[in-house]
Protein backbone atom coordinates (compact mmCIF):
# COMPACT_ATOMS: atom_id res chain seq x y z
CA UNK A 1 0.00 0.00 0.00
CA UNK A 2 3.03 2.22 0.47
CA UNK A 3 6.83 1.97 0.52
CA UNK A 4 7.60 -0.82 3.06
CA UNK A 5 11.31 0.00 3.39
CA UNK A 6 10.95 3.71 4.16
CA UNK A 7 12.69 4.32 7.51
CA UNK A 8 13.27 0.60 8.06
CA UNK A 9 16.70 0.92 9.66
CA UNK A 10 18.84 -2.02 10.64
CA UNK A 11 17.86 -5.30 12.21
CA UNK A 12 15.16 -7.85 11.54
CA UNK A 13 11.47 -6.93 11.49
CA UNK A 14 9.06 -9.79 12.21
CA UNK A 15 5.31 -9.67 11.72
CA UNK A 16 2.95 -10.71 14.46
CA UNK A 17 -0.45 -12.25 13.95
CA UNK A 18 -3.59 -11.67 16.03
CA UNK A 19 -2.89 -11.50 19.76
CA UNK A 20 -6.07 -13.55 20.25
CA UNK A 21 -4.09 -16.74 19.61
CA UNK A 22 -0.89 -18.28 20.91
CA UNK A 23 1.31 -20.90 19.29
CA UNK A 24 -0.45 -23.50 21.43
CA UNK A 25 -4.01 -22.35 20.72
CA UNK A 26 -3.82 -21.65 16.98
CA UNK A 27 -4.32 -25.10 15.40
CA UNK A 28 -1.96 -24.88 12.42
CA UNK A 29 0.90 -23.38 14.41
CA UNK A 30 0.42 -25.91 17.18
CA UNK A 31 0.61 -28.73 14.64
CA UNK A 32 3.74 -27.31 12.99
CA UNK A 33 5.57 -26.89 16.33
CA UNK A 34 4.54 -30.37 17.49
CA UNK A 35 5.57 -32.00 14.21
CA UNK A 36 8.90 -30.18 13.88
CA UNK A 37 9.97 -30.15 17.55
CA UNK A 38 7.59 -32.13 19.75
CA UNK A 39 5.63 -31.50 22.90
CA UNK A 40 8.56 -30.23 24.99
CA UNK A 41 9.10 -27.32 22.60
CA UNK A 42 5.38 -26.56 22.53
CA UNK A 43 5.46 -26.37 26.34
CA UNK A 44 8.42 -23.95 26.18
CA UNK A 45 7.06 -21.56 23.57
CA UNK A 46 3.34 -22.35 23.31
CA UNK A 47 2.39 -19.26 25.33
CA UNK A 48 4.04 -17.03 22.71
CA UNK A 49 2.13 -14.96 20.19
CA UNK A 50 2.26 -16.30 16.65
CA UNK A 51 4.75 -14.53 14.41
CA UNK A 52 4.15 -15.02 10.70
CA UNK A 53 7.24 -16.08 8.80
CA UNK A 54 5.54 -14.99 5.58
CA UNK A 55 6.76 -11.40 5.91
CA UNK A 56 10.13 -10.84 7.52
CA UNK A 57 12.12 -7.73 6.60
CA UNK A 58 15.54 -6.38 7.42
CA UNK A 59 18.86 -5.08 6.26
CA UNK A 60 21.02 -7.45 4.20
CA UNK A 61 23.29 -8.55 7.07
CA UNK A 62 20.35 -9.33 9.37
CA UNK A 63 18.39 -11.17 6.70
CA UNK A 64 21.43 -13.28 5.77
CA UNK A 65 21.95 -14.20 9.44
CA UNK A 66 18.24 -15.02 9.78
CA UNK A 67 18.39 -17.27 6.71
CA UNK A 68 21.43 -19.05 8.17
CA UNK A 69 19.52 -19.67 11.40
CA UNK A 70 16.44 -20.95 9.53
CA UNK A 71 18.61 -23.28 7.44
CA UNK A 72 20.30 -24.56 10.60
CA UNK A 73 16.86 -25.52 11.91
CA UNK A 74 15.88 -27.11 8.59
CA UNK A 75 19.00 -29.26 8.64
CA UNK A 76 17.93 -30.74 11.98
CA UNK A 77 14.72 -32.21 10.53
CA UNK A 78 15.09 -35.48 8.62
CA UNK A 79 14.74 -35.08 4.85
CA UNK A 80 11.99 -37.71 4.80
CA UNK A 81 9.81 -35.26 6.76
CA UNK A 82 11.08 -32.06 5.14
CA UNK A 83 10.24 -33.24 1.61
CA UNK A 84 6.52 -33.47 2.40
CA UNK A 85 6.05 -30.57 4.81
CA UNK A 86 7.11 -26.97 5.17
CA UNK A 87 8.23 -25.99 8.66
CA UNK A 88 9.39 -22.42 8.12
CA UNK A 89 6.74 -21.06 10.48
CA UNK A 90 7.76 -23.51 13.23
CA UNK A 91 11.46 -22.68 12.75
CA UNK A 92 10.76 -18.94 12.75
CA UNK A 93 8.68 -19.03 15.94
CA UNK A 94 11.11 -21.33 17.76
CA UNK A 95 14.02 -18.99 16.98
CA UNK A 96 12.01 -15.92 18.03
CA UNK A 97 10.50 -17.28 21.25
CA UNK A 98 13.52 -19.25 22.50
CA UNK A 99 15.61 -16.12 22.03
CA UNK A 100 17.91 -17.44 19.32
CA UNK A 101 17.24 -14.36 17.20
CA UNK A 102 18.82 -12.30 19.97
CA UNK A 103 22.04 -12.31 17.95
CA UNK A 104 20.13 -9.79 15.82
CA UNK A 105 18.30 -6.60 16.62
CA UNK A 106 14.67 -7.70 16.30
CA UNK A 107 11.69 -5.40 15.97
CA UNK A 108 8.34 -7.06 16.55
CA UNK A 109 5.70 -5.61 14.21
CA UNK A 110 2.23 -5.93 15.75
CA UNK A 111 -0.54 -6.24 13.21
CA UNK A 112 -2.49 -3.03 12.58
CA UNK A 113 0.16 -1.16 14.61
CA UNK A 114 3.20 -1.27 12.34
CA UNK A 115 4.47 -1.53 8.78
CA UNK A 116 3.15 -5.12 8.49
CA UNK A 117 -0.53 -6.06 8.84
CA UNK A 118 -0.91 -9.85 8.92
CA UNK A 119 -4.68 -10.14 8.74
CA UNK A 120 -5.76 -13.78 8.17
CA UNK A 121 -6.87 -14.40 11.77
CA UNK A 122 -8.38 -10.96 12.35
CA UNK A 123 -12.09 -10.25 12.57
CA UNK A 124 -13.04 -8.06 9.59
CA UNK A 125 -14.85 -5.72 11.97
CA UNK A 126 -11.41 -4.53 13.09
CA UNK A 127 -10.56 -3.23 9.59
CA UNK A 128 -10.61 0.50 8.95
CA UNK A 129 -10.16 1.62 5.36
CA UNK A 130 -9.14 4.97 3.95
CA UNK A 131 -11.52 6.60 1.45
CA UNK A 132 -9.18 5.27 -1.27
CA UNK A 133 -9.52 1.69 0.05
CA UNK A 134 -6.24 1.29 1.92
CA UNK A 135 -6.12 -0.66 5.19
CA UNK A 136 -5.33 1.62 8.10
CA UNK A 137 -3.47 0.90 11.31
CA UNK A 138 -5.23 1.70 14.57
CA UNK A 139 -3.47 5.10 14.65
CA UNK A 140 -4.88 5.97 11.20
CA UNK A 141 -1.62 5.50 9.29
CA UNK A 142 -1.52 3.31 6.18
CA UNK A 143 -0.12 -0.18 6.80
CA UNK A 144 2.53 -0.47 4.05
CA UNK A 145 2.28 -4.28 3.81
CA UNK A 146 -0.97 -6.21 4.06
CA UNK A 147 -0.27 -9.93 4.27
CA UNK A 148 -3.02 -12.54 3.74
CA UNK A 149 -5.60 -9.97 2.63
CA UNK A 150 -7.00 -12.57 0.23
CA UNK A 151 -8.64 -14.33 3.21
CA UNK A 152 -11.10 -11.42 3.53
CA UNK A 153 -13.46 -10.56 0.63
CA UNK A 154 -13.93 -7.03 2.00
CA UNK A 155 -10.19 -6.38 1.63
CA UNK A 156 -10.01 -7.99 -1.80
CA UNK A 157 -12.78 -5.67 -3.02
CA UNK A 158 -11.18 -2.61 -1.38
CA UNK A 159 -7.76 -3.32 -2.88
CA UNK A 160 -9.21 -3.98 -6.33
CA UNK A 161 -10.90 -0.57 -6.09
CA UNK A 162 -7.66 1.04 -4.88
CA UNK A 163 -5.60 -0.51 -7.69
CA UNK A 164 -8.07 0.44 -10.40
CA UNK A 165 -8.28 4.08 -9.32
Amino acid sequence: QSEPFHGLGSGLHVSMESSTFSLATEPLNREWIMDAYGEDMLKKIGHGQVSCSGVTLGDAVSVRRYIDLILREANKVPFSRMKSRVYDQAFHNKLLHIGELDVLTVEVCPTLESRIATVACLDPSSFRLSPAGQLLNTDGSVAPIVHQYDRHPVLVRAFEKFLSA
